[in-house]
């Protein structure tokens, strides 16, 4: 047997190297005795399951039947019923529990159904040896994983066995039986069941017993909160179990040893983070099994009989042992990969550890995976005022360890992929040379030489007497390779295919079709701009798929080194282009919804309010423009729905295609299988969209919407902006570019009660447009009323609430002393609201 059981915690057995916890012992055992229901609580990982079954139940064994319940998170098909795990438990603790000789229960004739209950058994227990019962619930948290009706019919019978002498149903057979009143075993049948529980529970699960709460009222009556270990605690946990004599049945796997005290320091410095942390006794179990590793080598080399020491320069390296720990906890888990990047991409910034809500966790590892953590003790859980849950690593001394493996791990994966495809490549160009090696002498003879001949007999290359107009026009459609001539670059083409095997300068992107496409859509729009004609359109378009197909021949041609054509075709290319127009409108905003617009946002400190400073750690890229009709509707038309299709928010609203409010209409509509803008307003921003449907735009293009934190820097003018004493950036103007809000932003008194085109006033200190006015933007917050205190790195308000935060102020908000279209006013509405007013914009964080 171990010393030190490490990350399992403490059995029965092992009483008599449980050390540490005599105060807590003592003062359980005292409740236990005196109380009929005792709540013993504490965070995850403090050890409530080792001190019941090594320091508090072998002291109550003798004095109690204890029947110690653990019941297991509850699996579908097949874990038993609450109630059929408690009988289970019965049936292995008491023998021939099953064969008890007939009592008055048996006599009064009882349907099957009253000997499945809980009162039925115990009672038939007591009334033929009268025993005296502890039930211990460990983990008790899990029974509020089983379904609703199992937890109702467990409390129901919990609460019999508590609080009842004799249920009704049992008293109306007594009734209905002549003469039973003088049965010998009647005067025992009303006695109380001499009973006691105890329910051991994480503090961050404490809510679930309100549940029980109707029928057993005092389950939070008597409590005790097991708290960590104090540094001389610790000390007693360390040092003890290595002097500690074995039981009868058992021997240890190291003979006693000693630690120098100044270990025992150490030990205690880096398990405490130089005492400014509470001591993780998982942790403390694992450096000390490590520990005992070494003191068994050390016994195995020496053949005297002094007891081993353990000074300072035998503790092994902490970084190791807790690297290791990572490593099994992580590998535990169904899907390491993932959980890997979860922890060390989401639970750690700047080295430090990071809290994240449950709602954000499960976009990456699912809620089995994070129990699992917590379970291995790697993660830490705590409720969160939204009745939620947030989890982070569950110690500072697993920062620096994790950040060393995934260092490690990272530089072997990229070693690894370095050397395939070196080896992959090597083994191509090889294969390339080979299948090519004949092709390239042939090519020579058969297709360079003539070339040569026809170039020198005045032939197609005589219209280009300079090389460099050649070269021009060549670049202008294939990749940038030495084109001093026709002959040059056919040589650098078969070198360039013998290396990249499949790149060909040919199946390279088609520059047309987003305008294609984008004109398609405009080509069947309501109403068309003044001096534009759909049959305008349609040849625009025919036109543009002609350049695409002249360009696709184009390439082939001069791939297949078939130089006259190819010029040729790139000639009809360059013409054809000089002929198609695109309206204002399309030119600017018919381009990739991913290319916003986007305006770089450097980092730096700001302070939002008199009491709080967000820290902005990392640069982010912010639309120059609030989201335009134009680019949403061509969302829309890829996403197939103005509904939230997958995830969290599936089936939400993203639109209100059909909304209306005095002048403001929603200017999108569906036709067939498009969402197309009503002519004129494409370049309006987009309104009448929830939040749900700012957010799932955002998400489909790889973006998200601004924290509360980033709009208001960004707004304010970002690091454009002078700083103060503290190196912290402060606000030059009310508004998002001026103190006078009739240059910046669309308001009551200039707008005419309705939204406006994006950039048509002057921009802020970044280059943004309509941060101040125009329509409210949706942030990414959860709004709450007051800003913490303090300064926070990259603030953003997770906790669950009512309402989304909104900002910038809109076109109808009179902006008198409360300064409503200013950088600071904050907004708040129902993720689900739709408003006239409402749009947003996107941001890229780097």
């Amino acid at each position: 047997m171990k010393r030190y059981p490490g990350v399992p915690p403490f059995t029965t057995r092992q009483a008599n190297i449980f050390f540490g916890r005599d105060y807590d012992i003592e003062m359980l055992q005292k409740l236990i005795s005196l109380r009929k229901q005792v709540l013993l609580y504490s965070k995850s990982g403090l050890g409530k399951t080792s001190l019941l079954n090594a320091g508090v139940l072998p002291k109550l064994e003798g004095k109690f039947t204890v029947l110690k319940i653990r019941f297991f998170a509850y699996i579908k098909n097949i874990s038993l019923s609450p109630i059929d795990t408690v009988i289970e438990v019965i049936k292995a603790t008491i023998l021939n529990v099953e064969n008890l000789p007939n009592t008055i229960l048996d006599d009064l004739i009882l349907d099957e159904q009253y000997k499945k209950s809980l009162w039925f058994l115990f009672k038939k227990i007591q009334l033929f040896n009268r025993t005296r019962f502890i039930l211990v619930f460990d983990q008790f948290e899990e029974l509020f994983s089983y379904p609703v009706e199992q937890i109702e019919l467990f409390k129901n019978q919990l609460h019999e066995l508590l609080y009842i002498d004799v249920p009704d149903n049992y008293m109306q057979l007594i009734a209905n039986k002549a003469g039973f009143d003088e049965h010998k075993q009647i005067d025992a049948l009303y006695e109380k069941i001499d009973l006691r529980t105890v329910y051991a529970i994480r503090s961050d699960r404490l809510s679930l017993l309100n549940h029980l709460a109707d029928k057993i009222p005092d389950i939070q009556k008597t409590f005790y909160e097991l708290k960590p270990l104090e540094l001389d605690q610790a000390k007693l946990a360390i040092v003890n179990p290595a002097n500690a004599g074995a039981n009868n049945n058992e021997t240890f796997e190291t003979e006693p040893f000693n630690y120098d005290e100044n270990a025992v320091d150490t030990i205690i410095q880096k398990l405490s983070v130089n005492g400014t942390q509470a001591i993780d006794i998982t942790q403390l179990q694992i450096v000390c099994q490590r520990i005992e590793t070494i003191v068994a080598m050390k016994q195995n080399e020496t053949l005297n009989s002094r007891k081993v020491v353990i000074i300072i320069s035998d503790l092994p390296e902490f970084n190791d042992i807790y690297k290791n720990f990572y490593k099994e906890a992580v590998n535990k888990t169904k899907e390491p990969e993932k959980v890997r990047k979860f922890i060390e991409d989401q639970l750690i910034g700047k080295n430090q550890r990071i809290s994240l809500d449950s709602i954000n966790c499960e976009y990456f590892v699912n809620a089995e995976t994070l129990q699992n953590l917590v379970d291995t003790r790697l993660l830490d859980v705590e409720p969160n005022s939204t009745g939620g849950y947030n989890y982070e690593l569950s110690h500072d001394n697993l920062i620096e360890p994790i950040l060393e493996e995934a260092k490690q791990r990272r530089q072997q994966e990229a070693d690894d992929l370095k050397v395939s495809e070196e080896l992959d490549e090597r083994k191509r160009i090889e294969k390339l040379r080979a299948k090519y090696r004949n092709i390239i002498l042939v090519m020579s003879a058969l297709i360079i030489f003539p070339i040569l001949v026809y170039i020198t007999s005045n032939g197609w290359y005589s219209s280009y007497k300079n090389s460099e107009e050649l070269k021009d026009l060549l670049l202008k459609f294939v990749p940038t390779v030495n084109i001093d001539n026709p002959y040059k670059y056919a040589s650098d083409q078969v070198d360039y295919y013998l290396l990249h095997g499949d790149e060909k300068p040919y199946e390279r992107p088609d520059p047309y079709a987003e305008v294609i496409k984008y004109l398609t859509i405009q080509k069947i729009s309501k109403d068309l701009p003044k001096g534009i004609s759909r049959e305008m359109i349609e040849n625009q378009i025919i036109d543009l798929k002609k350049c695409s197909e002249l360009l696709l021949s184009a390439n082939q041609n001069y791939y297949n080194l078939n130089f006259k054509t190819a010029v040729s075709l790139y000639q009809d290319v360059i013409q054809l282009k000089s002929k198609i127009k695109t309206p204002f409108y399309m030119k600017e905003f018919c381009k990739s919804p991913l290319e916003h617009f986007m305006v770089d946002v450097c980092p730096g400190k700001y302070k939002m309010d008199s009491f709080f400073v967000v820290n902005i750690s990392r640069p982010f890229k912010i639309s120059k423009f609030e989201i335009t009709n134009a680019q949403y509707a061509r969302f829309l038309t890829e996403y197939k729905s103005d509904t939230v299709k997958e995830g969290d928010f599936v089936g939400q609203r993203m639109i209100n295609l059909t909304g209306k409010f005095r002048f403001v209409k929603c200017h999108i509509e569906k036709k067939d299988t498009l969402f197309v803008v009503e002519q004129g307003y494409e370049c309006f921003p987009v309104v009448y969209v929830s939040w749900f449907g700012a957010y799932e735009y955002c998400r489909y293009y790889g973006g998200q919407l601004p924290t509360e934190a980033q709009w208001e820097y960004a707004a304010a003018g970002g690091h454009k902006l002078g700083k103060d004493i503290n190196n912290r950036y402060i606000r030059h103007f009310d508004y998002a570019g001026s103190d006078t809000l009739l240059k910046v932003g669309w308001f009551d008194s200039n707008s005419d009660q309705r939204e406006h085109l994006v950039g048509s006033l002057k921009a802020n200190q970044l280059g943004l447009f309509d941060m101040s006015g125009n329509v409210w933007e949706w942030c990414y917050d959860w709004y709450m009323n007051e800003y913490p205190k303090g300064e926070i790195e990259d603030y953003s308000n997770n906790i669950k609430a009512n309402q989304r935060v909104v900002r910038g102020g809109a076109f109808n908000f009179i902006d008198t002393i409360n300064k409503c279209c200013s950088v600071n006013m904050r907004g708040t509405y129902r993720p689900t609201y739709v408003s006239s007013l409402g749009g947003f914009r996107i941001v890229f964080n780097k």
